[in-house]
């Protein structure tokens, strides 16, 4: 299934009920936490274990392992607060979650503090991951990176990437919000200042898509 060998094929099936419980240090999901989740997800299933008994790298510093697992989805518009909540929950530091929805599939997984969903379905019977590297660290960073989307710097880090995407995303959210804003202001002087604010926003996220910004580069 996507690309990962046969032999770290498995099926685990995750009970639901225990992932939403006391998970170590966290404190069970409250009822409408769970009334949440569930509307979203319907199973998790482990589905492979990879590790260098199954691919022909050695161990990283990092990673001696990853998992992954199969999310079935009840709808393609699910909350991706529950996709948070179930990388917290799960107790695996390197899972990729595959959020299934009938023939297609979207990935998830955590890295860090940073949570990484694509943006774009796509037929699962069809997907393959690419594997490259010499150990488990460059094979999960260029999963990561394949999960993440085209944005990406080979001279940054991986955590140093995924800054650069959560603040893109964040400043075309508040481009989006400012023009919202100033489409349903009436005062001059007040639609001016919003059109002001978008067009900075603007030229910060030009600088930042085409990895011009200070932050852009290491």
């Amino acid at each position: 299934m996507f690309g990962f060998p046969v032999d770290s094929e498995i099926k685990k099936i995750v009970a639901k009920d225990a992932l939403l419980g006391r998970v170590g240090m966290l404190a069970p999901a409250s009822t409408s936490q769970k009334a949440t989740f569930n509307e979203d997800i319907a199973q998790v299933v482990i589905t492979n274990v990879v590790s260098t008994k199954s691919l022909p790298v050695a161990a990283g510093a990092r990673v001696k392992g990853f998992y992954v697992a199969r999310v079935s989805m009840k709808r393609k518009q699910f909350n991706p607060k529950n996709v948070e909540t179930l990388l917290h929950r799960i107790g695996q530091k390197n899972i990729l979650l595959a959020l299934s929805y009938g023939d297609v599939v979207r990935f998830a997984l955590k890295y860090d503090e940073h949570i990484v969903v694509s943006k774009d379905w796509v037929l699962a019977g069809e997907f393959r991951f690419s594997f490259s590297g010499l150990n488990l660290d460059d094979v999960w960073n260029g999963i990561v990176k394949q999960v993440a989307g085209n944005l990406w710097s080979d001279a940054l880090s991986v955590a140093e990437n995924l800054d650069i995407q959560e603040h893109i995303a964040k400043l075309q959210k508040e481009i989006a919000n400012l023009e919202k804003k100033a489409r349903s202001e009436n005062q001059p002087a007040r639609k001016l200042e919003f059109f002001n604010r978008k067009r900075d926003l603007e030229s910060q996220l030009t600088e930042y898509q085409n990895g011009k910004s200070n932050h852009a580069q290491p």
